[in-house]
């Protein structure tokens, strides 16, 4: 995909997809798992308020809870902003985060539109500029618009829970020197094998977490030879969800490394291929590895000091 440009938090800041939202015209349609940030939410009616036609699917039960989007669901609504909750007959979640302005432009991202995610939470997002990607995108949200369940089949779009497994564990499967994730949740079997086989293979396989998620599978991976650092909450929460391979190719999107949210969820992320924008990606892993604490050593060897970040 060469029309791509890419954005990173928190350094960005709101400024990509505020740029985004005033240039709509015509549409702009966005499904977002959790959307409280009151610049975007004014953004959206300030659209609406110039005659743009503004469609936004939301997703009811965040974090288990019902009232998490309910404000913003009664604001937009009250602003004239077409708003539907997502379909949890084909969905456990809708944990996407995306929106197309006037079918020219995608913005896929692995950020909520909240506070914390543009001052606090490193995240990543791509606008994409492809128009089969662009066309990909419309017809899948009209469906989910529609509670309709319609296929997938543009082949850079990773949408959940319809190809992401096995577009995520191809490009895992396809590494031949270094294979770099950030990842908030890793909790899935076949995910976790081939990062472990990868490492066997002498690739240098660096993984970056936030504490205390799923710690048994973190300590399996540290034992088969992955390098794993645990980023904490200071100087950010590691909410991304990002892949390089090689540094000439990756991923980055809502999915979590999680068979519960490319199974279950509807997810949308990309794969990304310009090496320019591999480059600041790989910049910006690199610079997280060095913030990050320093390798958790395999629990045989572990002192008691590190034995105790495993509880």
């Amino acid at each position: 995909i060469a029309s791509l440009s890419l954005f990173i938090e928190p350094q960005d800041g709101y400024e990509p997809v505020i740029h985004e939202i005033s240039t709509a015209k015509h549409s702009l349609d966005m499904a977002m798992y959790l959307l409280t940030d009151k610049k975007i939410i004014d953004a959206l009616i300030e659209a609406k308020q110039r005659g743009v036609n503004v469609r936004v699917i939301l997703e009811k039960n965040v974090y288990g809870e019902d009232s998490a989007n309910q404000h913003t669901c009664d604001t937009l609504k009250k602003a004239g902003v077409k708003v539907k909750w997502s379909n949890p007959a084909f969905f456990s979640l809708t944990h996407e985060k995306a929106f197309a302005i006037d079918q020219k432009q995608l913005v896929i991202m692995t950020l909520n539109q909240t506070y914390s995610a543009y001052h606090h939470n490193r995240e990543y997002g791509a606008i994409d500029f492809n128009a089969s990607d662009l066309m990909e995108f419309t017809k899948e949200f009209d469906g989910d618009w529609e509670n309709l369940y319609p296929e997938v089949t543009v082949q850079d779009l990773v949408w959940g829970p319809n190809n992401a497994s096995g577009k995520l564990i191809q490009l895992l499967k396809s590494v031949k020197d270094s294979l770099y994730v950030e990842a908030e949740e890793i909790n899935n079997k076949a995910i976790e094998n081939l990062l472990i086989q990868q490492a066997h293979r002498g690739i240098d396989v660096r993984v970056i977490v936030p504490p205390q998620k799923h710690k048994e599978n973190i300590i399996h991976l540290v034992n088969n030879h992955v390098h794993v650092r645990i980023m904490n909450k200071k100087p950010m929460y590691l909410h991304a969800k990002l892949i390089i391979v090689d540094d000439s190719k990756g991923f980055i999107g809502s999915e979590n490394f999680s068979a519960y949210s490319l199974q279950m969820n509807r997810e949308l992320g990309i794969l990304i291929y310009p090496h320019d924008h591999l480059q600041r990606l790989t910049q910006t892993f690199n610079k997280d590895w060095k913030t990050a604490a320093p390798n958790l050593k395999p629990l045989s060897q572990a002192t008691r000091h590190t034995r105790r970040q495993y509880r």
